[in-house]
């Protein structure tokens, strides 16, 4: 996996396309995942069009590089809110790479509104499994406000990529950090 954290004014695409070859060469990967996040730098597209053109090994881009490229394309994680299909339809016939994640979503419903945010911890207590949605859920009620929080467990991420698998998708990828 490649990424866009140092600025490109820092890059030469000769240079980045010389070190994947080499990289290439040397651990025969099943593709480059490119996960380039700033479509708003001109010189990181060149470089994604350079590595594209040139790498021998299949390469994977983001969303904002995909344009109408040929490469795969790495899809962001599947929020427990949102279905699958959905997720990846847009995208049905290409080579579909999905980003895996575990972080969970709260959903707070307060006099203000709702609001999305992250799920600091799995709540204790019973949960529910939804089976379209491949994720677990709780609520909690207080007399201020009602929580709804959504997560994936294990068993629920292969459910998931079981069923990614049967709408295209060909390739996975997760943090080590996350599932290590």
């Amino acid at each position: 996996m490649v990424n866009d954290r140092i600025p490109p004014a820092c890059h030469s695409s000769e240079l980045v396309v010389q070190q994947l070859l080499q990289a290439v060469e040397h651990l025969s990967p099943r593709a480059i995942v490119l996960d380039f996040q700033r479509p708003f730098e001109p010189a990181l597209g060149q470089i994604a069009d350079h590595i594209l053109h040139t790498l021998p090994c299949p390469v994977v881009l983001t969303e904002a590089y995909c344009r109408d490229q040929k490469g795969g394309i790495l899809l962001s994680p599947v929020p427990p809110h949102k279905n699958l299909r959905a997720h990846v339809q847009r995208w049905q016939g290409r080579d579909i790479w999905l980003e895996l994640s575990k972080a969970g979503q709260l959903l707070v419903l307060n006099k203000e509104g709702c609001q999305l945010q992250p799920l600091q911890e799995i709540p204790p207590g019973p949960s529910f499994y939804d089976e379209g949605a491949f994720c677990h859920y709780s609520t909690r009620f207080t007399d201020e406000r009602a929580d709804f929080c959504v997560w994936r467990s294990d068993e629920d991420l292969r459910q998931l990529l079981d069923c990614a698998e049967s709408l295209g998708v060909t390739g996975a990828i997760g943090l080590y950090q996350e599932f290590g």
